[in-house]
């Protein structure tokens, strides 16, 4: 949640702004990929884990558990926060330098968008877990951790539009 959505963001950061500033366009766009990678893995064999942990305790051969819980919960889980963690990192952070109300528009519409994209993610990955666990879907539920997604995108976007700010880079 949110702890790990602050503590990933200096990474995101300077990775996506760094390449930003040495490469333009598509210096944000491989920092943003780099950057991407380094979360997705990590959050993604978190996920793998947790399943994995409750298939052995529903009495399943802990190899056999592996398999499963690689094949449906890390995999899937590395394209969806992929896709989002990249989208997300170069929506926040690689917003080109500008000023003005055009500016603070897209800021606004970069930042609605970074908040779908981990509302989607904190929706998606329950999704996963529970298809691999053979349980049914809580749709209260998981339009509730959609909401609480919503929310840390937010705070993630919100964040890197105040690191860009305080870093100079709106310009009058």
């Amino acid at each position: 949640g949110t702890p790990y959505t602050l503590t990933s963001m200096p990474v995101s950061a300077a990775l996506t702004a760094g390449g930003a500033a040495l490469g333009g366009p598509l210096g944000a766009t491989a920092g943003a990929a780099l950057s991407s990678w380094i979360q997705t893995n990590s959050e993604a064999q978190t996920e793998q884990a947790q399943v994995w942990k409750q298939l052995v305790n529903q009495g399943m051969d802990p190899a056999e558990a592996y398999d499963k819980s690689f094949k449906e919960v890390y995999l899937p889980n590395v394209g969806l926060l992929y896709l989002s963690n990249f989208l997300q990192d170069r929506l926040t952070f690689g917003v080109p330098l500008g000023k003005g109300a055009a500016y603070w528009l897209r800021r606004g519409g970069n930042l609605l968008l970074s908040g779908g994209f981990e509302a989607m993610e904190s929706i998606g990955q329950p999704i996963i877990a529970n298809r691999a666990l053979g349980e049914e879907n809580d749709w209260r539920r998981l339009l509730y951790e959609g909401s609480i997604g919503l929310g840390i995108g937010l705070v993630f976007g919100g964040g890197g539009t105040a690191l860009d700010t305080a870093m100079g880079r709106y310009r009058e």
